[in-house]
């Protein structure tokens, strides 16, 4: 047993060269949601809560430096190659899933449960799409920025992206919708991050030579929608509506957590100590490197596969997913997060 985690940290940590762990990790996730339509309904939801947290708690952390310097420009090619390519990975998920629900008659048709459950699974395997949308975001490469748009769009959420931009720039001051407030609970932050990127990102967009992308980022989704009733009938409009707020509200949890309870000023320079990190080896290889959080915000076009763990940057005490679930319980949210804001707030003394 001690050989096989040995062997499973050594493909996961970050100091490996390859790129084996980006083929396979990330890919887990929306694989599970196609699984759902035949294995359980809820498979993603288990693999992703359950699952992922055992498996971070199994490889334990993984601190080791990016091997950058060692990377040849074929490797950076590939690193990249993989990003760009999820998009087709997202498309087959939904095209799947939703195919399965509509089209089962039957004793192979599913019930109501079956579907809410199925719908569940699709969300939380969509939101893979917000991680990969993120990483293409910042690219200076043209294409890449509208893979991203493209990513958005079946969530009808394309104007994350300018609201995410605005985000890097008033991260942990009170400008900043995403940035969460010490003893807030997750479900007030739904609502005012979500109307909050809304407002910002509609406001700021209007103002560019012809409204920028607001056109699109209106009209897109409604033909998403409309095409999706004409091909799949109301009952597969309706599930792609179910799994795209199922995925945002995953995605607002992640940034709640992201920065909970981290404060500063507004003209102050964005600090490691303004990002929660978690160094947990699985799931950093299942989000391209998200959790590495400081690095990201003290780079923002610093590719996934060079991140960093700093040093000293604040650390939460388990993976995303399990503070993912911690964050629905906001007694015990508190209690476990407060006193380690307090710490932060110390060390920056």
């Amino acid at each position: 047993m001690v050989s096989l985690r040995n062997a499973a940290r050594n493909f996961l940590v970050q100091e490996n060269l390859g790129t084996a762990k980006f083929e396979v990790a990330p890919l887990l996730l929306p694989l599970s949601a196609i699984g759902a339509t035949v294995v359980h309904p809820l498979l993603a939801v288990v693999y992703a809560f359950v699952v992922i947290p055992l498996l971070d708690v199994w490889t334990g952390d993984d601190d080791s430096a990016a091997p950058t310097g060692k990377l040849t420009p074929q490797m950076k090619k590939k690193f990249r190659s993989l990003i760009k390519l999820y998009p087709l990975v997202h498309f087959t998920m939904l095209l799947t899933v939703l195919n399965m629900v509509t089209s089962a008659t039957g004793s192979r048709a599913y019930s109501g449960l079956d579907i809410l459950g199925l719908t569940l699974s699709l969300g939380v395997g969509s939101s893979m799409s917000f991680t990969v949308a993120h990483e293409l975001l910042h690219s200076t490469d043209e294409f890449e920025r509208n893979l991203s748009a493209i990513l958005l769009l079946p969530n009808f959420y394309m104007h994350w992206g300018r609201a995410h931009l605005q985000h890097h720039a008033h991260v942990g001051t009170p400008k900043d919708p995403t940035t969460s407030r010490r003893g807030e609970m997750v479900y007030a932050f739904w609502m005012r991050s979500i109307a909050g990127n809304y407002l910002n990102a509609f406001r700021a967009e209007w103002k560019r030579p012809n409204g920028g992308n607001v056109f699109t980022w209106i009209v897109a989704p409604l033909a998403l929608l409309l095409t999706t009733y004409v091909v799949y009938g109301r009952l597969g409009a309706a599930v792609l509506v179910g799994q795209a707020a199922i995925s945002v509200l995953m995605l607002e949890t992640v940034n709640y957590i992201e920065h909970y309870g981290l404060v500063r000023e507004n003209k102050g320079a964005v600090l490691p100590a303004h990002s929660w990190n978690a160094s947990t080896t699985f799931g950093n290889a299942v989000t391209y490197n998200l959790q590495r959080h400081s690095d990201h915000h003290a780079s923002a076009q610093k590719p996934y596969y060079a991140l960093e763990s700093i040093k000293d940057a604040p650390q939460l005490p388990a993976g995303y997913p399990a503070m993912m679930l911690l964050s629905m319980v906001p007694p015990i949210w508190f209690r476990v997060m407060d006193p380690r804001i307090d710490d932060v707030h110390a060390k920056a003394m």
